[in-house]
């Protein structure tokens, strides 16, 4: 994976309130806080590891595990996501990708994070 130097966790946070205020709901409105899309602290050089596509994401919250899956379960694998987005869009260095998230969002069990709580992610 020549094009792809490094690898790091990023959180989507939604504010949902913001999100179905109106309708239609405006979902990309809910993620364009100043302080939302947090990534990192640590960025991960592909040749620390063997196959990006199959790293196991784990979010905590408070300690309590709400989300352990593995990118080899995503619908499509880096290079994949890599050249369908290139061929759109040119891609220059330092660009990040975004990619879906792994089951467990609050939205669908109704846990959202509140304030003073602390969500982690881990590999």
């Amino acid at each position: 994976m020549v094009l792809c130097l490094r690898v790091e966790y990023w959180t989507d946070f939604s504010d949902r309130g913001t999100q179905y205020k109106d309708q239609p709901a405006q979902f990309n409105l809910g993620k364009s806080f100043d302080t939302f899309g947090p990534t990192g602290p640590y960025l991960v050089s592909t040749d620390s590891f063997s196959d990006p596509n199959d790293l196991q994401i784990v979010t905590t919250v408070n300690g309590e595990v709400r989300q352990n899956d593995r990118t080899s379960n995503m619908i499509f694998d880096i290079p994949k996501l890599i050249s369908y987005i290139s061929s759109i869009t040119s891609l220059a260095a330092g660009d990040i990708i975004f990619s879906g998230t792994p089951e467990g969002v609050g939205f669908r069990n109704g846990s959202f994070l509140k304030d003073g709580e602390h969500r982690r992610n881990d590999d």
